[in-house]
């Protein structure tokens, strides 16, 4: 039965070779993998002979049905008080089986009230629960699991939960790091990558009772852009990591970069523009791990809003007309005609997020986002905006958090266009760290280091020369990459200076 097994799974790969990815292609693999598990265990004389009730559930990506070629298969074996003197006999007629095809397997054997206690122990087996999926067996034993589970687990709980799921995704961005962007980025636990994804449909199910991004949409957890954009973006990384898995023939989630020109060929990317195929191809990669963490970042923020979890509002405080500072969030008040009328706004926004050292709520950026606009030839060319620019690059705290969510809300490369061309733009190379729209905002932060330090030896006027001197040779840089013959930054900084 492992032969056929093994023959069929050659017929997907072919299949992949010809054209099938993503989840289409996964369906298939578990669909696949449950035929042969199922069979093993209808046929098993120890399952026969067991005295009572067992059931076979599939958990964590196997039980969502997204089994990567190389991944593990995650089971529970569930049985009642009866059965247990059978269970070693059960497991072995199942897992000898998948070991002999050449799975990794991830197995428990619990009773319905040891899966419990666990669960409350064990933060990954707790979620794994929300991924399960019964098999075959005792279709009656598994509900009364999802019973216990919801009763004993979640109800009464959603802060909790959602508490321990941020220290969950804090641990992981400690170890695999914060930012989007890496050289090799990691597409299971890296920022904006599939864990990212996971966190945030389990937080939805376990916290809010929304299963998958239909339900969030229509729950108003979710614009309809964003997750529009966030579905093609996890599209393209399940892609992805399906052929990380077959060209590496193994479980590999890490984009090593030995491995990307020959993706970036794969995927149909052409050197044109002056750029090689492999760097249009990580700015693409880039860009949907950056819509990622964007889109679950706000959906956590609204989590904790709704939890209590975020800073408590003790009222509003208005900073200037049309900027509130609310639960130590900077917040806009306009409405869409103030707005219009009014469109520096969108500008001083970011000006009082330095000055206050503040983040920018999740709403707020969303209003920013729609209202993208109203960045015409006429705000671009404004003296006045410029000036108000100009302040948030040389403010007295350090701009590059309002400089990183001005690039995630559109504002920054609506206002310098040509900013647009080198966002998420990598170099294929082992010594860049950045991608080169963060070099921009790396150096800004650096110079705002140099002046807290002293190192400059620098006064606050001479710093903007510096500043914009820093910045043309970068956009200088990014010319000759992008095989331009002009740099269009210069007119605009001769607006701002």
């Amino acid at each position: 039965m492992s032969q056929k097994l093994q023959a069929r799974q050659q017929a997907l790969e072919k299949l992949w070779e010809k054209g099938l990815c993503g989840h289409h292609l996964l369906q298939q693999h578990t669909e696949l993998v449950d035929t042969f598990i199922i069979d093993h265990f209808t046929a098993s004389p120890a399952v026969q002979q067991a005295r009572g009730k067992v059931a076979l559930v599939a958990l964590g990506g196997y039980g969502r049905q997204e089994l990567y070629p190389y991944s593990d298969v995650d089971l529970l074996l569930l049985h009642d008080r009866q059965a247990t003197k059978d269970m070693q006999a059960v497991a072995e007629s199942i897992l000898y089986p998948l070991w002999d095809a050449g799975f990794e397997v991830g197995h428990s054997v619990r009773t319905v009230k040891e899966a419990i206690r666990f669960a409350k122990e064990d933060f990954i087996f707790e979620v794994s629960l929300l991924d399960s999926r019964w098999l075959a067996g005792s279709e009656s034993l598994y509900q009364e699991l999802l019973q216990r589970y919801q009763k004993k687990i979640l109800y009464g709980q959603r802060q909790q939960f959602a508490r321990t799921m941020d220290r969950m995704c804090l641990q992981r961005q400690e170890k695999y790091g914060n930012h989007a962007y890496r050289l090799e980025p990691h597409v299971k636990e890296g920022r904006g990558g599939m864990r990212d994804i996971q966190a945030m449909l389990w937080t939805a199910k376990a916290v809010f009772g929304l299963s998958g991004l239909d339900a969030m949409e229509d729950a108003g957890m979710l614009t309809a852009t964003d997750r529009s954009r966030f579905q093609e973006s996890w599209d393209m990384l399940a892609r992805i990591r399906n052929r990380l898995h077959y060209i590496s023939r193994r479980h590999n989630d890490q984009m090593h970069f030995e491995l990307q020109e020959e993706m970036a060929a794969a995927f149909g990317y052409k050197e044109k523009m002056g750029m090689l195929a492999v760097e249009h191809f990580m700015r693409d990669v880039y860009g949907h791990l950056q819509t990622i963490s964007v889109v679950t970042d706000l959906f956590f923020e609204q989590v904790h809003e709704i939890l209590g979890l975020s800073e408590k509002d003790k009222g509003e405080q208005e900073v200037e007309r049309n900027i509130v500072v609310r639960a130590k969030t900077l917040r806009l008040t306009a409405r869409k005609a103030d707005l219009a009328a009014r469109p520096v706004v969108l500008m001083r926004l970011f000006l009082q997020a330095v000055r206050k050292d503040l983040s920018i709520h999740h709403s707020t950026r969303q209003l920013v986002t729609r209202n993208l606009h109203l960045v015409d030839t006429h705000f671009r060319s404004s003296k006045r905006i410029a000036n108000t620019f100009t302040n948030v690059l040389t403010a007295k705290n350090n701009p590059g958090p309002a400089l990183e969510t001005m690039l995630e809300t559109g504002l920054l490369p609506a206002y310098i266009p040509e900013f647009a061309t080198v966002e998420s733009l990598a170099q294929h190379d082992l010594y860049h760290i950045y991608t080169v729209d963060r070099h921009q905002i790396q150096t800004v932060a650096e110079l705002y280091t140099l002046r807290q330090t002293g190192q400059t030896g620098q006064t606050e006027k001479e710093l903007l020369p510096l500043l914009q001197r820093l910045t043309y040779s970068f956009w200088r840089l990014c010319s000759t990459i992008l095989g331009k013959g002009s740099i269009r930054i210069i007119p605009c900084w001769e607006r701002i200076s």
